[in-house]
């Protein structure tokens, strides 16, 4: 049957990791997001510490319980290195599926260090296995530096494409506005045209304020 109904009562147990994953995935992003905590701290030269929290990549759900300790292999005196701590996701030949926190050692060179490389798998796709960077960790010499976020916050890419849209859309192609000044500086007025660029980030001039009902929305072509 090529058509199942999910999140529905069936004859047989039905509802499984992909398609809640998939659920996920679809509804808040395919990407790798930090929801919560997971913060990075330097415990010593040879330790990272990742505070509790959860993680959702490419729609599982992944938690840190309590906090996680990572081994970092000792730098070289005179050499730069970049490690990075990942998610490593992998599924068995059982399918069963695991989601630990994992370094991936890099290169020690004399000049900048580059991060070393990585799977780069998708999980919607069916990869079985796949990394997903969450930090950096800088080493100079023997000193373990500040880690860098690489995975970035919900919050903040939430905030990121609120900001980058300048007209969110209703299901009818308007937006309702009150007055004033769109997002980019689009000024309009009751009946009036205005132009600039459209939520697609395309250039237009076909933006049409409408009054309806003490009502006034744009539309776009």
């Amino acid at each position: 049957m090529s058509v199942e109904l999910i999140t529905g009562r069936g004859t047989t147990d039905h509802v499984g990791a992909e398609d809640f994953g998939a659920y996920q995935a679809y509804t808040f992003g395919v990407g790798a997001y930090i929801l919560h905590g997971c913060e990075a701290s330097v415990v010593d030269s040879n330790t990272v510490r990742i505070s509790e929290g959860e993680l959702l990549i490419q729609g599982r759900h992944v938690r840190v319980k309590g906090s996680e300790d990572i081994a970092i292999q000792s730098g070289t005196a005179g050499r730069n290195r970049k490690d990075m701590i990942c998610v490593r996701y992998a599924k068995d030949l059982n399918g069963v599926e695991d989601a630990p926190l994992a370094v991936i050692v890099g290169t020690p060179v004399e000049g900048e260090a580059s991060l070393p490389p990585y799977v780069q798998g998708d999980i919607l796709a069916g990869d079985v296995a796949a990394d997903f960077p969450l930090y950096e960790i800088p080493i100079a010499g023997l000193v373990v530096g500040a880690p860098k976020a690489i995975m970035g916050k919900a919050s903040d890419v939430l905030s990121m494409l609120a900001d980058k849209a300048d007209i969110k859309h209703e299901h009818d192609g308007y937006l309702p506005l009150s007055g004033g000044t769109l997002r980019g500086g689009l000024t309009f007025a009751n009946d009036a045209f205005v132009f600039g660029i459209n939520s697609k980030g395309q250039k237009s001039s076909s933006f049409e304020a409408k009054t309806h009902d003490n009502r006034t929305t744009v539309g776009y072509g």
